[in-house]
């Protein structure tokens, strides 16, 4: 190993390195026990970022960073230590548009769950067998602070969503965030997707008088914005 980075040791003794190459755009990570033999040597064709090791030597996790390689570029890297293998790799749905690592790694081995900690203390889960637990949380983070890109890619989920999860409490702490974002936009498309997104929350919750206000302002900033059905539905209901 050359160009050693990322060094991190468990309550046990394994630890864990990466070796950056210098033959090109990939690393090495590495694991290795107390006796200074690898447990896991994983080629990566990308160049690695974050890593974590759970306290107990179990578990521990690479992130590869973005490279020309389509089966390991921005993936996650997810290894059994114990049983000497990788379980899972898959980009993670929290690095969004602006490709955001997250900066570091907890294990819960008891339930276990694997946290992403990212900037601004957003803390995301993984179940040991590679499910996103938190994608309401993040796309919630993703409406409130997110690019443009994150935003409307967020919105466009969570209006899938509506019809597939009619749970109007899961929705309540959308409605201020995506107000918020009302004054921020100037262009009509995005502000009628917005009031689109409001009026179906408003539905879903019983508050049609809200909703039908939403919808018509959706229409006039766009008359195909595709709502024309169910403000006349809401009218006649009215």
């Amino acid at each position: 190993m050359k160009h050693l980075d990322n060094g991190m040791v468990s309550n046990s003794g394994v630890f864990i390195i990466s070796d950056s190459t210098s033959k090109g755009m990939y690393g090495v990570f590495n694991i290795i026990n107390a006796d200074g033999e690898t447990l896991i040597r994983q080629r990566c064709r990308a160049n690695i970022g974050s890593t974590g090791i759970s306290e107990d030597g179990h578990f521990a996790v690479c992130q590869a960073l973005e490279s020309t390689s389509k089966s390991d570029s921005c993936k996650l890297f997810f290894f059994d230590i114990k049983n000497e293998k990788l379980l899972w790799k898959k980009t993670p749905e929290t690095i969004g548009s602006e490709l955001n690592w997250a900066k570091s790694y907890r294990f819960d081995t008891k339930k276990k769950i694997l946290y992403l900690i990212h900037d601004k203390s957003r803390i995301y889960r993984y179940t040991f067998e590679g499910t996103f637990i938190d994608s309401n949380l993040y796309r919630l983070h993703c409406i409130d602070t997110g690019n443009d890109i994150e935003f409307l890619e967020a919105i466009k989920e969570l209006k899938e969503e509506l019809s597939s999860n009619p749970n109007p409490k899961e929705y309540n702490a959308f409605i201020d965030p995506l107000n918020k974002r009302l004054k921020r936009y100037s262009d009509k498309d995005t502000k009628s997707k917005i009031h689109r997104t409001l009026g179906e929350i408003l539905q879903l919750q019983g508050n049609d008088v809200e909703a039908i206000k939403h919808f018509e302002t959706a229409l006039k900033l766009n008359p195909r914005i595709g709502v024309k059905r169910t403000l006349e539905k809401l009218k006649k209901a009215d």
